[in-house]
């Protein structure tokens, strides 16, 4: 088939004479014994089994020549070729468009003459045949359209050859969100959680966090934050993450709040008498158990140092304070170390934060010194200014300790003024001359 219309062609050739070629008369029928008329049958579409045309050459005195020949018009091959196409995992596949060709290059136009899709074909029933069925996995498959009809029955003139297009099936890109971007130091690595949306099919892997040095574990506190890295925890080919899979996260110092030891008042303040002894300041860890703490790859928590000095007055640090006076309080530093498997002292104050709420007062008060004077005993009047003997002899000093005099001096000396208060007067003098 071409879209031209065929018939035979019947040659009278002169074995007699010219004459015989030039005035015979060539007529045509369907049947061999039906009416032969000058009109030469002529057929342009498909055949679907072979016509036979009767011939009958004439020429007078001459008997007839009676033949037949056959036409035969095959289909003509039509490449249907679908538009290679893509889709992503869970799609339902679907063609998006065919190209005709004669030799199965979508390049050449496979149609007769005049013809088209539209004038030529009924496509109310195309479809297509895949390879791939929803759901299964991703990867390269094949697909050939289907369907296609003449427009009329009668001009069946295409041989329709389906070609096979290519369906790629690409992986379904998942959104990505993250919880716990914010931990606090506690010695155990951590991680924010990596949420995973737009599964189908019922499918749900997990995806697991991880950092890009695994030399650097997200245990230690630090200002910087880490980055995590979110990837599936199995094998999975059906689904990808977003290029952008990395969230920044951050180990926040652990707050340690020092306070007092139960002996102070409740208005932070302790005091004490004078003792000749430095006041040293006692502190308790809150929030902190220093037995329970453990940390990945190390042995439990030595211990936590902390340092106070006195600031008003202002005293040197790691002096405590001895002599009478209210001083204020505040913490000067703070270090903590950990014991590893090699009882190497590893430095972890990095990662604390501690703190004293309010400064602390600790008042060192005044010794009062107990002190009882001896009788002067009676004298007569002379007309002379008596005066009473100081000496630490003449007095009797009751809560003195001995230790107390130690730690204050070898020779702890004492200057005591005596005053006479008249008994009716109450005038105070600083001797006694009338009865």
């Amino acid at each position: 088939y071409n879209g031209s219309a065929h018939g035979i062609n019947v040659f009278a050739v002169p074995f007699a004479s010219e004459q015989f070629a030039q005035i015979s008369t060539i007529t045509y029928s369907l049947t061999e014994d039906g009416e032969y008329t000058s009109e030469n049958p002529r057929y342009t579409n498909h055949t679907p089994t072979p016509i036979t045309v009767y011939y009958k050459v004439t020429f007078e005195n001459y008997n007839d020549i009676i033949g037949s020949r056959d036409i035969n018009i095959l289909q003509r091959d039509l490449y249907v070729i679908p538009t290679n196409n893509q889709i992503t995992y869970g799609d339902v596949p679907f063609g998006v468009g065919i190209s005709y060709s004669d030799n199965g290059d979508s390049e050449h136009n496979g149609f007769s003459r005049n013809e088209n899709e539209q004038n030529a074909l009924d496509v109310s029933e195309l479809s297509y045949v895949f390879e791939y069925s929803q759901f299964d996995d991703v990867g390269e498959y094949h697909f050939k359209a289907t369907g296609l009809k003449p427009i009329d029955p009668e001009r069946d003139n295409y041989n329709f050859v389906y070609v096979d297009a290519d369906l790629l099936v690409n992986p379904k890109l998942l959104t990505l969100s993250w919880e716990n971007l914010s931990f606090t130091y506690d010695g155990f690595e951590h991680y924010p959680t990596p949420l995973a949306a737009g599964f189908v099919n019922g499918d749900d892997y997990v995806l697991v966090p991880s950092v890009s040095d695994d030399s650097d574990l997200p245990i230690r506190a630090r200002v910087s934050p880490y980055i995590a890295y979110a990837s599936f925890r199995d094998e999975v080919i059906n689904y990808i993450l977003p290029e952008a899979n990395s969230v920044e996260f951050i180990i926040n110092k652990l707050r340690i709040v020092v306070k007092p030891l139960e002996f102070y008042d409740e208005d932070i303040s302790a005091s004490k008498i004078y003792d000749g002894e430095p006041f040293n300041y006692s502190i308790e860890v809150d929030n902190f158990d220093s037995n329970d703490r453990e940390l990945i790859g190390h042995n439990k928590m030595d211990k936590i140092e902390i340092n106070v000095k006195f600031i008003s007055p202002e005293l040197s640090e790691f002096i405590s304070p001895i002599n009478a006076n209210t001083y204020k309080t505040t913490l000067s530093s703070y270090r903590v170390t950990f014991i590893d498997s090699e009882s190497n002292v590893l430095d972890f104050t990095d990662c604390y934060d501690i703190v004293q709420e309010e400064d602390v007062l600790m008042i060192i008060k005044q010794l009062v010194i107990e002190v009882e004077a001896n009788t002067m005993g009676d004298i007569e009047y002379d007309g002379m200014d008596h005066y009473y003997e100081t000496s630490n002899g003449n007095f009797n000093i009751t809560n003195l300790s001995s230790a107390l005099i130690e730690n204050i001096s070898d020779d702890l000396e004492f200057s005591i003024g005596v005053k006479f208060i008249h008994s009716v007067s109450k005038n105070e003098t600083s001797s006694i001359k009338n009865a």
